[in-house]
């Protein structure tokens, strides 16, 4: 058996697709309100869900996590938000034997992975006062699926972080998820100064700042159209995971959107579709699953046109 965690407050959306997912399995699921005062308080009721209300919440998400892992009854915790559901693989959860395990988590054409099961018997906590992961990582792997409709309010997270990075100057992740607010706000402007300062400030080779760089290649392609400092950083994406066909088929859009040199852009995607293939189930890294396939053998397409259209060799 298995205790869930999740976080409810006074925006929680509907949580029918939550409960509904977990009733196979009967599991103990807890609560932490954090201000939800309306049907979401009934409906977790209802369900026999034992609530939690912190004494003094001081915006640090991984402090009221960590307080109720001592209030589960089983050896494994699995934390999930409220506008997540099981897809598949429920009784995965019933044949834990590791310290921590990733999951896959599905939104619109997304997949992530992450941490999200432990075994409370060993030291790992959650870290990270507003985007909250566990404390470890892994490669074990759990075939127990989610899916999201990702309701996190972008406005409320600005303002925790910078909150976050007032109280912990010397840090840099803040402003990696701060970059990432700004670009799911559609702030541009902000989007690329913060994630500039980042790649400034951290110069490690990690996911999250090879990351930043694909962001920031992202907008530089198709909202600043600037080829050369797109290129620049998805390059040196590509130097720290090759496998990763959202990098090469960046490269191929810039190639074939902005330097219009369809030759290079072909060679991009074809790149993307052999070594996209080579992932392992147990990378980390997200994956957009049109990468893949679908848009890289759209855009050979498209190459190919052009390419034997003899207009193409006219200088």
């Amino acid at each position: 058996m298995i205790t869930i965690q999740t976080i409810i407050k006074h925006d929680t959306p509907d949580m029918a697709g939550f409960f509904e997912s977990l009733a196979p399995l009967s599991p103990q699921i807890i609560a932490i309100n954090l201000g939800a005062t309306d049907e979401c308080i009934s409906l977790c009721e209802a369900h026999h869900t034992e609530i939690y209300r912190p004494y003094d919440f001081q915006d640090n998400y991984s402090d009221v996590r960590n307080e109720i892992i001592p209030k589960g009854k089983y050896e494994y915790q699995m934390f999930m938000h409220p506008w997540e559901k099981v897809l598949q693989g429920l009784d995965q959860l019933k044949k834990l034997n590791k310290r921590v395990y990733n999951i896959p988590i599905i939104h619109e054409n997304l997949l992530s992975k992450e941490a999200r099961i432990w075994n409370t018997a060993t030291d790992i906590r959650f870290v990270n006062p507003v985007c909250e992961h566990l404390s470890e990582t892994t490669t074990e792997y759990c075939h127990c699926i989610l899916s999201s409709t990702n309701e996190y309010d972008s406005l409320e997270r600005l303002y925790q972080i910078s909150k976050w990075k007032q109280q912990d100057v010397n840090n840099s992740d803040p402003y990696y998820y701060m970059a990432l607010c700004y670009l799911t706000l559609g702030d541009y402007p902000n989007f690329l100064k913060t994630s500039s300062h980042y790649m400034h400030i951290n110069t490690k080779k990690s996911m999250s700042s090879t990351l930043n760089k694909y962001y920031f290649s992202l907008v530089n392609t198709y909202i600043s159209k600037l080829s050369k400092p797109a290129l620049q950083n998805i390059t040196q994406c590509l130097e720290i995971n090759p496998l990763m066909a959202e990098f090469w088929c960046l490269a191929g859009d810039v190639y074939y959107h902005l330097l219009r040199k369809y030759d290079n852009a072909r060679w991009m995607y074809d790149n993307a579709i052999i070594l996209g293939s080579r992932r392992t189930q147990s990378d980390p890294w997200p994956m957009d699953i049109s990468k893949y396939k679908e848009h890289p053998e759209k855009m050979i397409k498209s190459c190919d046109s052009i390419i034997s259209n003899k207009s193409y060799f006219v200088t």
